[in-house]
């Protein structure tokens, strides 16, 4: 569980507020996952999980109970086969290994959930009616990943990785496809997330940093969208503190799939966690997002991050604690 204090510079109206908020850095959830050995390399396991909102509480979202994970898999080896509702390739690999704050946080600490994930379905970060296959030996991991229906929309991604003992080199794709619904003239809107990155141990410290490539399709008679993204974090422990930080710039073209509408957007997030516990920890975070020309009139930001259209930037300022159970 993880909760906070946070206040919001530059919210709507051009108001500055103050709420207890969930999911600064990390969000709030409970879930039940296990396994049953079949044999000495055989394994099937289970997971279900669902979000909470510590200051409502309000469980799971968009009329799903277990709205972050539902799968069964079976496990054999360096091969792993699910099949639920579950994160695609391309994403479990952001997670596990590109991003410092592993893509946990909210729209104004994880501005990659707004790039690499499924615009078509409320920007989430996980598919339905999924199957993926994991793959992996000495010094390499894999997986791709597809959504069973494509009537409702749907997925493919891939992601393959070294592993090493001081560093991980990852090349990631996904594709999503928008549903039935949205297709106009014969053409089906679809988005297209391309990246390499990886994170290295240099000393003290664990640095993170990926490259993004990212084409929106919109709806016939509209131009492809386009978004080049780079982000770099680093992370140092110290003692009973961790403190970590990331930048994430973002140049976009076509915003809207309209010619000649360009911008910037800028996200710089920082953070210091005191553990008071290996279960415990009270952290404290600034959020800055900033915007430069057609960027700054994108809806799908001022609605992510309750900005008011007017302004350039959006600031946070977060308080709070986290429990593991």
């Amino acid at each position: 569980m993880s909760v906070g204090v946070t206040k919001r510079l530059h919210a709507t109206g051009g108001r500055s507020t103050t709420e207890v908020t969930n999911g600064v850095l990390t969000g709030s959830l409970f879930g039940v996952e296990g396994s049953d050995s079949l044999d000495a390399l055989t394994k099937l396991f289970f997971k279900v999980e669902s979000g909470v909102a510590p200051d409502t509480g309000v469980a799971g979202a968009g009329g799903r109970f277990f709205n972050r994970f539902s799968y069964l898999g079976l496990k054999r080896g360096n091969a792993e086969l699910s099949f639920g509702r579950l994160y695609p390739a391309h994403i479990d690999r952001v997670v596990s290994s590109l991003d410092v704050y592993s893509a946990g946080g909210n729209a104004h600490s994880t501005p990659l959930a707004l790039l690499g994930t499924n615009r078509y379905s409320g920007v989430d970060a996980r598919s339905d009616n999924s199957a993926r296959l994991s793959l992996g030996g000495p010094g390499w991991q894999g997986a791709i990943s597809a959504s069973a229906s494509e009537g409702r929309g749907g997925q493919r991604a891939a992601e393959l990785a070294h592993v090493g003992q001081a560093q991980t080199l990852a090349a990631i794709f996904g594709q999503y496809r928008a549903p039935d619904t949205a297709v106009h003239l014969g053409e089906r809107p679809q988005q297209i997330v391309m990246g390499i990155g990886g994170n290295w141990k240099m000393r003290a410290f664990d640095v993170f940093a990926v490259g993004l490539r990212v084409r929106l399709k919109p709806a016939a008679g509209l131009e492809t969208e386009s978004h080049r993204v780079l982000a770099i974090g680093v992370a140092k422990r110290v003692g009973a503190w961790l403190f970590r930080s990331s930048i994430t710039a973002d140049h976009a073209e076509r915003l809207g799939g309209l010619p000649g509408r360009s911008g910037s957007k800028t996200t710089w997030v920082g953070s210091a966690e005191y553990f008071l516990s290996r279960r415990s920890r009270i952290f404290s975070a600034v959020t800055t997002n900033h915007f430069d020309d057609a960027y700054q009139a994108e809806p799908l930001n001022i609605a992510a991050l309750g900005r008011d259209p007017a302004a350039a930037s959006a600031t946070t300022l977060s308080l709070g604690v986290r429990h593991s159970f």
